[in-house]
């Protein structure tokens, strides 16, 4: 009997980390697909059916149309097209409540800092694999503590 394989969207314009995920990912049974800008991981989520993503901040909007937080256009767009019940990580190298605020605004779930490398994110998102499905309002429900949470911290 084979397993169903789900599909991992990850945002990532670092070939090289795109291929450390990709191998760790397979760890998971898991097929990672990979867009390194917002208009073609918008198209795969379009066209595909995502379980989770995994996005990089600082991505490509198309080609050769870099900007820092393009990640945040992407989580937006995800989450008006996307499953409600699809985890959302953010891969970032600030754990500052400024540069978490807005990604947990557009729809994000969770973040891991750079510094904890692909090992780090992979972890992360076998979490969020294992606890599928998630329904969609316990979902917002965690975003809004988080944010209120941050927003706390941002003014203490």
């Amino acid at each position: 009997m084979s397993v169903k394989k789900r599909t991992i969207l990850l945002l990532e314009d670092d070939a090289v980390q795109v291929l450390l995920f990709q191998g760790l990912a397979t760890d998971v049974n898991d097929n990672v697909v990979s867009a390194n800008n917002v208009y073609d991981a918008i198209h795969v989520l379009k066209t595909s059916t995502v379980a989770a993503c995994v996005v990089d901040l600082g991505v490509y909007r198309r080609f050769k149309d870099y900007k820092a937080d393009a990640g945040i256009e992407f989580i937006t767009e995800a989450r008006k097209i996307g499953d409600a019940g699809m985890p959302i990580l953010v891969v970032t190298t600030s754990r500052d409540p400024s540069t978490l605020i807005p990604c947990f605004e557009a729809g994000c779930d969770d973040y891991v800092l750079k510094d904890e490398g692909v090992h780090g994110a992979v972890d992360r998102l076998k979490m969020w694999l294992k606890s599928m499905p998630i329904p969609p309002a316990t979902m917002r429900s965690k975003r809004t503590e988080v944010l209120a949470a941050l927003r706390s911290a941002l003014k203490g």
